[in-house]
């Protein structure tokens, strides 16, 4: 298997088990609440799901960053316009940047 595959599907999936903790974070009790009703959620603390979060999180960066070094010739290639300039600010990349969604 390919070491680009590798780091594509592990960025991936730790995006999703970043996105599930922050969701489940997101719905603890608040404070010390959660200790003093020994909240859990699928059996994990709230200070347990913390650290999952945390440490999937940083697996996360660091996959990305891999991520980025592995194809970083598909993504200048694919920025680059026919006479192989760089070309960032395109008409597509312009009306993305100006529509009311993106403030």
């Amino acid at each position: 298997m390919k070491i680009r595959s590798v780091v594509s599907l592990t960025s991936a999936l730790s995006f999703v088990v970043t996105v599930v903790t922050s969701v489940v974070l997101y719905i603890v009790p608040q404070g010390r609440i959660a200790y003093w009703a020994n909240w859990r959620l699928w059996g994990l603390t709230k200070e347990q799901w913390g650290g999952i979060h945390i440490n999937v999180g940083i697996l996360f960066i660091i996959g990305l960053g891999f991520h980025i070094y592995y194809n970083w010739k598909p993504m200048m290639t694919y920025l680059k316009n026919n006479a192989r300039n760089l070309k960032i600010f395109t008409k597509e990349f312009n009306l993305a940047r100006s529509s009311p969604w993106c403030s």
